[in-house]
């Protein structure tokens, strides 16, 4: 079974319309569109590629006879992407058929010898539970090892390129939301129990509320017996402690246990211990009417401990209630009435406010059930076959080591492109530095960083991490991987996409998430039809375009979408060389097509100035003509030969009867033929080279005949 690839590798996450153009195996495509083939100015002359410079650009198999278009003379590496690995080490092709590698091999290298097209090998399941990189799955390596080798052999294809990234994971942004909801149902049902205690104490304070005495001298009277019974129940408190503080310190001292081993000086001491007399034991002690004893002044002391709150508490309230006396008979107005009222207005209060509580608390909940519903059937997860996923970097280095050596025993020299994820979620791309010297390029897919980050709408692939699409972004996996990975800089190259993402936006629980409707790919070539004229922003932070007034098609209502094109290429382009990177991938070649931007965009960006060629010598002038020369030679020659063929003719029975001349007549001719054709070989200076080659095998033996006959007759040819 086929694991589906990452999303923005997958042609069935692309919109209809793209579909449409697709070359692929459903009824709905049409296999046997064309691309329209657009005249391609070629390089000036004057300009070549930086040396070292890198512009790798895949051709998935899906884009047909795009190729036609393609300006290889821009290009360092294509591959072809379209092969599958199994589980079981098969290799496999759902390309239709006629839409395999060797066109696009055999156009590459008539535009420009020196591109080198790859086969690209895809095996989402390399991280996952049955994976073949598996220390049980050497045999299924072997296999798959020698299905890669036939098939670059059979296609003639200079390498491969590996990749073994797993399908998409759930994006981040539904887990944080989700966290956030329940951290607010845990706040609000906090905050419903303390306003259901709130209540209750109110409604205790407002039973408790009596009239207040109108004597201020009766207040005063009930406050000097308080304060003289708490004085005495304070006495009585310390002298309690004081009778436990004796009684515990009555308790004998217990000695500690002997120790089981005894050092030297601890048997001599326990030697003179044993030679002195023991004083007489004391009394035994009542341990029972001890723990009585402690019972009862704990009891007391629990007893004193309680009068003495109750009488602060009794104090406390006779202080407020002369408080209040005071203030009653200032303002003249009845104080027990007025906190009565504000007592029930303050229970009004909470009880609206416990009923908010109620409602925010069931919206959070329905956000939770939505939200796990979602996560139930949201399309770019792990295949549960694939989990747990697992490190697998010292099995994925054996296997490029084994990889390696199968390719370098074969008869011509091919190279490996290891394509590495933005996010290494389980570091199997981690300490690369073992297999530099059998990788000759190590590929960073910057293609789509929104499932890593979350499923709002953001940038695709975003220069700088930024608020609110996430913390992952180029900068940061560039960084990934030359401090952990340990990629060289010179065969660190980032993959960028050439393309945009829709979203139909939704909200779950305030939040925007926009999953409801699953987001699709777009190819620059249908963008450009739908962008709106004078609206889309270049977002300073991610360095991406993006917009929210495209036409309301396709079912997308409000439409968001981001994308990557010339105009947010170019400053990532120009970091690229700033961190002195080997250079940029493209995903797609052909998802432009109909433009000439992205090569403008490389031609700026990647080629220089051809240096000026040295003054030649008089010796490389005449090498240069050694075609004018050789071919005026072999024309001579020519002449010489059908005169001294004439001549025979003519005179064939007076050369018949001298062997010698014969025999010196046939050896020139014989030579001129030999000297015309090794030109014709060897040259190929006319393009009618093996129709002559052919003529004149044919009328050689002709001509032969037609002599024998002459000769044996004694008849002279006219």
């Amino acid at each position: 079974m086929l694991l589906p690839p990452p999303s923005v590798q997958d042609y069935r996450r692309y919109s209809a319309e793209d579909r449409q153009t697709f070359s692929i195996p459903e009824q709905t495509a049409r296999p046997d569109y064309q691309y329209p083939a657009f005249l391609m100015p070629p390089l000036p002359d004057t300009l070549r590629l930086r040396p070292g410079a890198v512009v790798f650009g895949w051709h998935p198999f899906w884009m047909g006879t795009a190729y036609v278009n393609y300006d290889f003379a821009l290009l360092t590496h294509v591959a072809y992407y379209g092969y599958q690995a199994t589980d079981q080490g098969e290799l496999q092709l759902p390309a239709p058929a006629g839409q395999g590698p060797e066109k696009l091999i055999t156009q590459a290298r008539q535009q420009n010898p020196a591109c080198q097209v790859l086969l690209t090998i895809s095996y989402p399941g390399a991280e996952g539970r049955t994976s073949l990189l598996t220390p049980g799955g050497a045999a299924r390596q072997q296999r798959l090892v020698e299905a890669i080798v036939q098939e670059v052999a059979a296609t003639h294809a200079d390498g491969v390129n590996l990749d073994f990234s797993p399908p998409d994971q759930k994006p981040t942004r539904l887990n944080l939301i989700g966290q956030q909801k329940k951290a607010e149902a845990a706040a609000l049902q906090k905050k419903t129990k303390q306003s259901a205690a709130r209540k209750k104490a109110l409604l205790k304070q407002q039973q408790a509320q009596v009239p207040l005495p109108a004597d201020a001298l009766a207040l005063a009277t009930a406050k000097d017996e308080y304060t003289d019974s708490l004085r005495q129940t304070t006495e009585q408190l310390q002298e309690v402690n004081r009778r436990i503080v004796a009684h515990k310190a009555a308790l004998p001292h217990r000695p500690a246990p002997p120790p089981t081993q005894y050092s030297l000086w601890q048997r001599a001491l326990i030697k003179l211990k044993l030679q002195t007399p023991t004083p007489a034991a004391p009394a035994a002690f009542d341990t029972t009417q001890y723990h009585q004893a402690g019972q009862a002044l704990a009891a007391a002391q629990k007893g004193l401990l309680v009068r003495s709150k109750k009488l602060r508490q009794q104090l406390a309230a006779n202080a407020g209630q002369l408080r209040q006396a005071d203030a009653a008979q200032t303002a003249g107005q009845p104080v027990v009435a007025a906190n009565v009222a504000e007592i029930a207005r303050t229970i009004s209060r909470s009880q609206d406010s416990q009923a908010v509580v109620q409602q925010q608390l069931a919206a959070t909940g329905e956000a939770l059930r939505v939200l796990q519903r979602r996560k139930q059937t949201y399309r770019y997860v792990v295949p549960a076959s694939m989990l747990p996923l697992a490190n697998r970097s010292q099995e994925l280095q054996n296997f490029l080591r084994l990889l390696s050596a199968r390719l370098k025993a074969g008869p011509h020299k091919s190279l490996i492109a290891l394509s590495m994820p933005a996010v290494d979620s389980t570091r199997t791309y981690a300490n690369l530095q073992h297999v530099q010297d059998v990788v000759q390029l190590f590929i960073l897919k910057a293609f789509d960083y929104t499932p890593y980050n979350q499923v709002v709408p953001g940038p695709l692939a975003p220069l700088n991490p930024g608020d609110p699409w996430g913390p992952y972004s180029v900068t940061t996996s560039v960084a990934y991987y030359l401090q952990f990975g340990h990629v060289p800089r010179p065969q660190l190259v980032v993959g960028f996409p050439h393309l945009a993402k829709y979203w139909q936006v939704d909200s779950v629980g305030n939040e925007l998430v926009g999953d409801e409707h699953a987001p699709e790919y777009w190819t620059n070539r249908q963008l450009r039809s739908h962008l709106p004229l004078g609206d889309t922003k270049l977002d300073l932070t991610s360095l991406s375009r993006n917009t929210s007034s495209l036409a309301r098609t396709y079912g997308l209502d409000p439409p968001q979408a981001w994308w990557e094109d010339s105009a947010s290429l170019a400053p990532k382009y120009a970091w690229v060389k700033k961190e002195q990177l080997a250079g940029v991938g493209i995903w797609a070649l052909g998802y432009d097509d109909g433009s000439r931007q992205t090569w403008h965009l490389l031609q700026a960006s990647f080629t220089t100035t051809k240096p000026p060629e040295p003054p030649r010598s008089l010796l490389e002038d005449l090498y240069s003509l050694r075609h004018v020369l050789l071919f005026a030679g072999v024309v001579l020659i020519g002449f010489m030969l059908l005169g001294l063929l004439i001549a025979f003719f003519r005179n064939a029975h007076a050369l018949a009867a001298r062997p010698p001349v014969l025999a010196v007549v046939g050896l020139l001719i014989g030579l001129c033929l030999v000297a015309l054709a090794g030109y014709l070989v060897w040259f190929g200076g006319l393009p009618l080279a093996e129709v002559l080659l052919a003529g004149l095998g044919m009328a050689t033996p002709i001509l032969l005949v037609v002599l024998y006959r002459r000769i044996a007759q004694h008849r002279i040819i006219p």
